[in-house]
């Protein structure tokens, strides 16, 4: 037995699990034991070692019998809330089987250029060398959205002929072609949504939206 659980922070913040403990709130003291490891660093950790454990509140929402209802009950909870989203919740992921990164990649994640302290001249080299806001997502680990909006600040603006990628499509018929399968596929490769924003250049709201899609199609 599988037991959905959910953690809500004083600030309407939430955080969706699954356990097989018995009695599940075994889970939420092993979250509280992790908060006070110094090697922890996630972003619900993180919430607990900031906020105190009397912060939260722990209940079960929910019981499967197999792990498979309780990895898709557990991700379908987390895309209703929106508790990926650091505006809503502490969920790093889409749930399931939680993070997984294959060898290539913690590659790019040992890659300086992967994370958020990418440079404004790392943006205007990749830019100057290749023109296209997509292209340079893809060479530096970033979302299509995340470098369009730092090279317009640049002043770095794609023509119409730059727009087009190297397959000849325009980027919108490029982003429209990209269908909820997709979507699902690439994500239960990582299970990273940033990852999964530079495969295919859409935003986090996108991917969620056909990620849902998806799940909607499978269970009809």
């Amino acid at each position: 037995m599988y037991s959905l659980y959910l953690i809500t922070g004083q600030n309407g913040k939430i955080y969706v699990g699954q356990t097989k403990l018995n009695p599940p709130r075994k889970r939420w003291l092993w979250h509280i034991y992790a908060s006070k490891q110094t090697a922890r660093n996630y972003h619900f950790v993180n919430a607990i070692r900031r906020y105190g454990s009397k912060f939260f509140t722990f209940q079960v929402i929910g019981g499967v019998k197999t792990k498979e209802e309780a990895n898709r009950a557990e991700t379908l909870y987390i895309l209703l809330f929106n508790s990926y989203k650091k505006e809503f919740g502490y969920n790093s992921t889409f749930g399931g089987e939680g993070v997984i990164h294959t060898e290539k990649t913690k590659q790019k994640l040992r890659n300086p250029s992967y994370r958020l302290d990418v440079t404004d001249d790392d943006i205007r080299k990749q830019y100057l060398e290749c023109g296209n806001y997509l292209e340079v997502g893809r060479r530096l680990f970033l979302s299509y959205t995340a470098v369009r909006n730092r090279c317009i600040a640049l002043n770095l603006k794609e023509s119409p002929k730059e727009k087009l990628n190297k397959s000849g499509e325009t980027r919108y018929n490029y982003i429209s072609s990209v269908t909820p399968e997709q979507v699902y596929r690439e994500y239960q490769k990582c299970k990273n949504i940033s990852e999964v924003s530079r495969r295919v250049g859409l935003s986090w709201d996108a991917i969620n939206q056909r990620y849902k899609k998806y799940l909607e199609m499978e269970s009809t």
